[in-house]
């Protein structure tokens, strides 16, 4: 769904209420107060050292501060010095959930290996037989949110949808952008939108002979032992999310619509590694790392999107360094999954109502890392 650039500019302001969501949550007087941390943490237990004690109770401190009373909340953190803390409220570590826009993360590294083998090229036009309408468009364009094409997923057509969820094909999703904007435009600026990972992944699946989800299970999930991630395909249960009124929202989207801008469900300790991943770019190939992070300005001045990827610099980061990550929003459902690069440290934070600030969470287990 839309990004959301409140990570990184709140970055440069205190962690608390520092997001639209947090602030009209703080308007409503809300209670931020969680019960007792739901605690889990994947292989061994944490370590007895007074360092990874100390910071293991900063991150639960930092987690309930952000988890609204009965909703669940996950913080995965993974820093040098301690095990890797897996955290929940309300909730289990291990239960899967939507990645939503996280999701273009995978995408954009299978388009860059594509790149990287020859079997597409960052600055050529695109096949037009993907599209008559992409003719001139490029495959930097899409993955840099450049194109010009219009998002479908604010579309009004679309968005009655959700009032009765049913499977749609990628070509109808495309239609309803390409009723707003009928071609793609060379050299538009930056405007985020789900169409260009939606034509991303048909671009893939023609380039390199097979669907999406077994691209991303063959080149990435399964080498990577990623086995949670996966299209969500009718998986049960996920993670139920909500609306700010406590309306369960879980079953308002069916996983079609987002397609390569969004459908995989992961659980909480597979996109902490991923996070790292892609965070250092490790899954990225090394010649074009320094594409991968050649960006361009977005709609927030602090903020700059590179392939598949937000990155932040200097005094907007607000004292915790560089910093690289992606949001996902899907049907009540928030995250950030986020790789502070001078900490070393992966952290994703996930909230399952409308009006919770991941940002908020994901700054303050940052800043818990940086706390001696």
């Amino acid at each position: 769904m839309p990004a959301r650039l409140a990570l990184l500019a709140c970055l440069a302001v205190a962690a608390a209420a520092c997001s639209p969501r947090e602030r009209a949550r703080a308007s409503r007087g809300e209670d931020a107060a969680a019960g007792p941390l739901a605690r889990a943490q994947a292989g061994p237990s944490p370590s007895g050292s007074r360092t990874c004690v100390a910071r293991r109770a900063r991150l639960e401190e930092a987690l309930a501060s952000h988890a609204a009373r009965g909703r669940g909340a996950l913080l995965g953190v993974d820093a040098p010095g301690c095990p890797p803390a897996l955290l929940a409220v309300d909730a289990q570590v291990s239960q899967p959930f939507r990645m939503a826009s996280v999701a273009k993360t995978f995408v954009a590294t299978l388009a860059l290996r594509a790149v990287s083998r020859g079997a597409l090229a960052l600055d050529a036009p695109l096949d037009p037989r993907v599209h008559v309408a992409l003719r001139g468009a490029t495959l930097r364009a899409l993955l840099q949110h450049t194109s010009g094409l219009f998002p479908y997923e604010r579309d009004p057509t679309f968005l009655a949808w959700a009032s009765k969820p049913a499977p749609r094909g990628p070509d109808e999703l495309l239609a309803r952008a390409l009723f707003h904007a009928p071609r793609a435009r060379v050299g538009a600026p930056f405007r985020y939108a789900n169409t260009n990972y939606l034509v991303l992944a048909r671009v893939l699946e023609r380039a390199l002979g097979a669907p999406l989800g077994e691209l991303v299970s063959r080149e990435l999930t399964g080498p990577l032992g990623l086995a949670s991630t996966a299209p969500e395909a009718g998986r049960e249960p996920l993670l139920p999310s909500y609306d700010e009124r406590g309306r369960e929202l879980t079953r308002t989207h069916h996983p079609s619509w987002l397609y390569g801008a969004g459908d995989l469900v992961t659980t909480l300790s597979d996109l902490v590694r991923w996070t790292r991943l892609y965070g250092t770019g490790e899954v990225i190939p090394a010649q074009l790392r320094g594409e991968w992070l050649r960006t361009v300005p977005t709609d927030d001045p602090d903020v700059r999107y590179g392939l598949g990827v937000f990155v932040t610099d200097g005094e907007a980061a607000g004292g915790l360094g560089r910093v690289r990550s992606h949001a996902g929003d899907v049907a009540g459902l928030h995250l950030e999954a986020v790789y502070f690069v001078d900490l070393d440290a992966a952290v994703v934070a996930v909230v399952t109502h409308d009006g919770g600030a991941p940002e908020g969470l994901a700054v303050a287990a940052g800043q818990a890392l940086k706390a001696r």
